[in-house]
């Protein structure tokens, strides 16, 4: 008798993962509200790095929406706001509020060449398999402008097989965030320096140290000191800044 197969591995599965962020960007918006630290940090990088080129209101493009909360800053602080998602749904709420919205993906992106500013890839690349995000990476370039910068986050050795699940209607396996790549400070580097000049490539976490009581204060100082060292415990992300020359 023929054994039954084993499950297939989550990162060479093909399913669409458009379902589940449709889901998340609209029914479940609240899944994203533990992101805003990161999301501050990244507009507050965006208008630094804009302002090295001598740009006070510079047009800023966040590929994959999320809540939307990065555009809602980006428009805060003056600067002009776009979006590329393929969920139509999630981009009609964020276009009521001003956001210049464009149905797409990171390895087709609907733009001209040099049109932007700065384009922030924050936990996106993580989901590409090795094709969409060499594509990706290069069509982030053909739209910045010269001296333009990415900026974004990846997870930092993520164990992806920590987070595999099943299917319990048709088996399908894969991860239950729909990530196909683990990166280490190295791995990131390589990505971006076949189209871009690095600027910076580090390990950090994202944390408030604004609000709440003098625990709170302590336990984010003791995380982000932990991340910078690359502990798991930390949950530490990859930070990088890298420019088009």
């Amino acid at each position: 008798m023929a054994s039954a197969p084993g499950p297939r591995d989550p990162m060479q599965t093909g399913y669409d993962q458009r379902k589940m962020w449709a889901f998340h960007q609209n029914e479940n918006v609240d899944s994203f509200s533990g992101a805003a630290p990161r999301l501050q940090g990244l507009a507050r990088a965006a208008f630094r790095l804009a302002r090295r080129q001598g740009i006070t209101c510079p047009a800023v493009l966040n590929i994959g929406v999320g809540n939307g909360h990065l555009e809602e800053l980006i428009l805060r602080g003056g600067g002009h706001a776009y979006c590329v998602d393929p969920d139509e749904r999630a981009l009609t709420r964020l276009a009521e509020k001003g956001v210049k919205c464009h149905v797409g993906s990171i390895d087709h992106l609907p733009f001209a060449e040099k049109t932007l500013d700065v384009v922030v890839v924050s936990e996106v690349l993580e989901h590409l398999d090795d094709v969409e995000r060499s594509n990706g990476l290069a069509e982030i370039r053909r739209i910045l402008k010269p001296g333009g910068y990415v900026i974004g986050t990846v997870p930092y050795r993520e164990l992806l097989q920590q987070s595999t699940t099943i299917c319990p209607h048709c088996g399908e396996v894969f991860h239950r965030w729909g990530h196909k790549k683990t990166f280490d400070l190295a791995d990131m580097a390589q990505e971006l320096e076949r189209h871009f000049r690095i600027r910076l490539v580090t390990r950090t976490a994202f944390v408030s140290f604004s609000r709440g009581s003098m625990l709170a204060f302590a336990k984010s100082v003791v995380r982000y000191f932990l991340a910078k060292f690359g502990e798991a415990i930390a949950v530490p992300s990859i930070y990088f800044v890298a420019q088009k020359d």
